[in-house]
């Protein structure tokens, strides 16, 4: 028996789960899933501060607007 390891997209975990369960019976002996460590998405400072916003309901032309006052002061 063979081991196989994948590196997975979360996106996409449930679509590859799902074929490998419909493999033919025997085929596959056990699947464990782990996840990665969060260290690769903790150093991504899009990932932290993605949605830090989106609750403030910021009008984007309003505050570009703002933002090119402030240097015309």
């Amino acid at each position: 028996m063979k081991t196989v390891q994948l590196k997975i997209e979360d996106d996409y975990i449930d679509l590859v789960i799902g074929m490998l369960q419909n493999l033919k019976k025997g085929v596959i002996q056990e699947i464990d899933i782990i996840k990665s460590s969060t260290q690769d998405k903790d150093d991504d400072i899009f990932a932290k501060t993605s949605g830090l916003l989106a609750n403030q309901h910021i009008d984007p032309i309003k505050w570009q607007e703002d933002i090119r006052n402030e240097w015309d002061r």
